[in-house]
Order: structure tokens, then sequence, then C-alpha cells
């Protein structure tokens, strides 16, 4: 799956606000957790006091309170929606601080070895782990050296010399009992470090995932407006004064397509049939469609001729499509009063006339296609159109439909469905040609637009 650009700046504060989320929810675990901690640790300090601790226990009550209020307020005020990051580094010197102090309660409670070989120091080590819920690979890291130098020091300071006075030769294996635990604590944060960074990652990794999934939605959500706008453009083809029964079909190979049609009743009385295709699919097919209806529409409000407006449809092609791209369009002008065709085919499938006599007759006469050469060379022909008679006009989508084995349906198929549907009216044809499209293709892919237009006289 494509990855999402981790350049975008909504990314990058999407994935800030979810890290400072993850740090918020940490912190406020943490302050509820050495809350309840401190609230444990008072109760044994309590149960163990010996004579004349009273001093110890009542000094050790008053910063176990503040210590207490000091983590359940930030949990609340976190809760609030008040959090600093520098609230990290504060309860971090806190937390370990709060070990610290626990070490030297137990050493005068009951002695120094057995403050240091008891749990207490293991509550550096829970320390050390609950950082690395904040995903901060540094917070860890500190949080073990932290550790490590705080009990390093608190026992060359004051246990060691308790240590000493009682029996001065253990004070050696002390020593190393100190240095080994120092070691483990400071291995402890470059584990939970690498664990931070893990879990902060693989954060990443959803983060991205989530952005990139929103865009593909909005994408999505995109085509399908596109893809009703185009639907709406096209099905502006079926004007309401019209003499003429009016079947089409069109659908798109992806969301939006490069087919075009519509039928247009121009001021002076005339029906314009237009179908066109533009090479290619997708966006920028349908841009450049869009392009061409505009102009159609323009003209054709202006009784423009048809020589002009095909003159200035393939210099706009030429001017505006990129690539090579290229257009086939085939303009049918229907005269109801003198019942006459006048058509112009560039570079588009041929259509079919249906005669009410069921004659069956391929409108032949073809120039190039649109958008590649300045100096267009103009055919225009003029035939019959008399009452009954039908026309079928088609995309290329259609004569070159495959089957599962990738054999195309042909433009002789088609006529050879229209010989048999030829005294019906367009919408039995329309269905008769659905019937042919799904019997050929079946559940194969579509791979190109399909469009087609069938047309007949009212009376």
């Amino acid at each position: 799956m494509k990855e999402y650009n981790v350049n975008n700046k909504d990314y990058h504060d999407l994935l800030d606000a979810e890290l400072l989320n993850v740090e918020k929810r940490s912190q406020q675990l943490t302050g509820w957790l050495l809350a309840a901690t401190i609230v444990i640790m008072n109760i044994f300090s309590h149960l163990g006091r010996g004579a004349g601790m009273e001093d110890v226990l009542g000094f050790t009550r008053i910063l176990s309170i503040a210590l207490i209020a000091w983590f359940i307020g930030t949990s609340m005020l976190i809760t609030k929606g008040v959090y600093h990051p520098g609230f990290k580094y504060l309860n971090l010197i806190l937390q370990v601080s709060t070990v610290t102090f626990y070490i030297m309660v137990t050493a005068k409670l009951v002695d120094a070895n057995f403050a240091l070989s008891s749990s207490a120091p293991l509550y550096y080590l829970l320390v050390i782990g609950l950082t690395s819920l904040s995903l901060s690979p540094l917070l860890s890291l500190l949080a073990g050296g932290f550790a490590a130098g705080q009990f390093v020091v608190v026992y060359f300071l004051w246990l060691q010399i308790e240590i000493q006075a009682t029996a001065p030769v253990s004070a050696d294996a002390a020593w190393i009992q100190i240095v080994l635990k120092s070691l483990v604590f400071i291995m402890m944060g470059i584990a939970a470090m690498f664990i931070a960074r893990s879990s902060r990652a693989l954060l990443e990794k959803v983060v991205s995932q989530v952005s990139y999934e929103e865009q593909l939605n909005y994408i999505e959500e995109d085509m399908e407006q596109a893809a009703e706008i185009q639907e709406r453009l096209i099905s502006s083809g079926h004007p309401g004064d019209c003499i003429y029964n009016i079947e089409t079909f069109y659908s798109p190979a992806k969301h939006v397509g490069g087919d075009y049609f519509d039928i247009i009743v121009k001021p002076d009385g005339c029906c314009l049939l237009v179908i066109a295709d533009v090479s290619g699919k997708g966006y920028s097919a349908a841009l450049l469609m869009s392009n061409v209806q505009a102009i159609v529409k323009t003209l054709s409000s202006q009784n423009y001729p048809l020589e002009g407006m095909v003159g200035l449809i393939n210099q706009s092609i030429i001017n505006t499509s990129v690539r090579g791209r290229f257009l086939t369009i085939f303009f049918m002008e229907l005269n109801p009063d003198n019942h006459t065709m006048k058509y112009i085919n560039c570079g588009h499938n041929r259509p079919v006339l249906i005669r009410a006599t069921s004659e069956i007759i391929e409108l032949e006469k073809a120039g190039p296609v649109l958008g590649v050469i300045d100096d267009y060379p103009l055919e225009i022909t003029e035939i019959e159109f008399l009452p009954k008679d039908v026309v079928f006009a088609y995309t290329d989508g259609l004569s070159e439909l495959r089957d599962k084995e990738g054999k195309q349906l042909g433009a002789e198929k088609i006529i050879e469905v229209l010989r048999l549907a030829n005294q019906l009216e367009p919408e039995y044809i329309k269905q008769f040609m659905l019937a042919l499209i799904y019997e050929h293709s079946r559940d194969a892919e579509m791979v190109d637009d399909l469009s087609f237009v069938v047309l007949q006289t009212k009376s």
C-alpha cells in the first residue's frame, strides 16, 4: 500500500497530537499509580516503626502527603486539559527521588543492609518501566541514568557509613551490590528506551495509515462527486422539447470517463446529436471532455455551423491536450422540416442508420481524429432521415468490449443485433444491446468507457 507523504504538514500535526495524547495518558496513569504506591509504602513504614521513629515517620508523612497531592493534582489537571511537556521531566525527578527517600526511610526503620537488599530498590525499575509508556526514548534513558545515579549517591553519602559502622567486612561486598544494581537500572533504562522507540515507530506507522486512509476517503468522495457531476452533464442530453425518441447508455471504466454524448435542440429548430471519445480514461480524459462539451453547448446555442464548430474544437484540443491526447467525435444535425441529416465524423466509430424499410446503412464517410493536425480536412455529408428511421451511435468501448478470453465484440455483432431489432422502438433496441453487452462480457473487467445513443423520429 502506498505510504502517506511523511512531509505533509497535516501528517506531522496529527502525529504530534497523538504523541502528546499518549504522553498525557502515561503521565496521568503514572501519577495515580505512584500516589497509590506512596500510600502503600507509608502503611508498611508505620507497621515496621520502632521506638524513637516518630520524627522520621512524621516527616515521612508530611512529604508523602505533598507527593501524593502533587501526583494526584497533576493527574487531575491533565484530565482538565492542562498539561505542559516539562511536567514529565519534573515528574521523573520526583518519582526517582521518592524511591530514594523510601530506601532511606527503610534503612532508618530497619537497617542499611535490609534497605539495599529488600524490595525498595525495585521501585526504581517500576519508575523506569513506566517512562516507556510516554513513548519518549530520551525520558526512559534519563530515568535509568537518574535512578542509578541517585542509588549510588545515597549509598556513598549515607548508607555506606551505616554499613561500615555495623559490619565493616561487608562494605566491599555492598559496593559490588550497588554497582551491579546501578548497572541493572541503566540497562533497564536502555531497554525502556528501545521499547519507547519501537512503540513510537509503531504509532507513527498507525498515524501514517490513518492519515493515508483519510486522504483516500477524501479522494474517493471527490471522485464520487466528480462522477455525479459528469453523470448530470451527460444526462443533460435528453431535451424535453425534442421531437425524437432517444435512449442512451453510459458506463465509465473508472469513476469518470472520456466519453460524451449530447442531444441539443438548436435555436433554428434543428437537433444536434454529438457523441465523442477522448483517448485514455480517468480524470485527464474527463477534464478534456468537459472542455469539449462546453464548446459544443456554447456554439450550438449560437447556431454555429458544424464546420466552424469542428475547427474550433480541433484547435482547442491541440492547444490544451498533452502527451498525444486526441478526440474522436461524431456530429449529426437533424432537420425535422425537410427530413435530412448532415453529419461529420472525425475519426469516430461508424454510426449505423436503420431505415424504416429495415435497410441497415453504416455511415462510412469519416475524417481523421481531432487534436492531431492544424488544417483539418472537413467533409460534411447530407442524407435523408425519414420518419421511423433510427440512428445508433456508439463509442469504441462497445465494439472493443472483451470477454474473459479477450475476444472483442466487434462492429459486425452490433450490426447483427440491430438487424434483428430493426422494427423496434429505441427503448427495446437499448435492451437488446444491453443484453448483448452482458452476454459477451459476463464478469470480464471493463477496460474502456462505453456509451451509445439510439435516436428515432417520433412520427
